[in-house]
């Protein structure tokens, strides 16, 4: 009885094994959060140009393209010393774009905060006016 041969892959831009991409996690929360920034730091110029401008008219849409396919376009156009350094840099994106998600939020809601703080302190100061001047 003969033994079915390996599976022969072709070979990747970044020279990692392209073994390993049938077996690569579906989802990247670097990719998702961070966009075209993750694409720049994986050295993906072109692709980080069209997330750039995707997320610019897409948001939502790009970032979920990215989240999908970030391992994927990681393992074959970056090249890496092995797979668990490939899982070191995803974490490490990951937590970067956790950060800048939450001091996202967080600015968004100390500004709302000092925009209706400044709003009322405008209304109040109207509710003060004399009767016969224009509101």
């Amino acid at each position: 009885m003969s033994e079915t041969p390996p599976i022969a892959f072709p070979p990747l831009p970044s020279g990692n094994d392209p073994a390993v991409l049938p077996n690569m996690p579906k989802w990247n929360w670097g990719a998702f959060l961070l966009t075209w920034i993750w694409a720049l730091g994986h050295r993906m110029y072109v692709i980080a140009l069209i997330a750039f401008v995707a997320t610019s008219g897409l948001g939502l849409l790009a970032s979920l393209v990215m989240g999908f396919l970030g391992n994927e376009l990681a393992w074959k156009y970056r090249p890496f010393a092995s797979y668990e350094e490939f899982q070191q840099v995803q974490s490490a994106w990951t937590k970067a774009g956790i950060i800048v998600a939450v001091a996202g939020v967080v600015v968004t809601i100390v500004g709302a905060m000092f925009w209706f703080m400044a709003l009322r302190s405008v209304v109040g100061d109207m509710s003060r006016m004399p009767s016969g001047m224009p509101r």
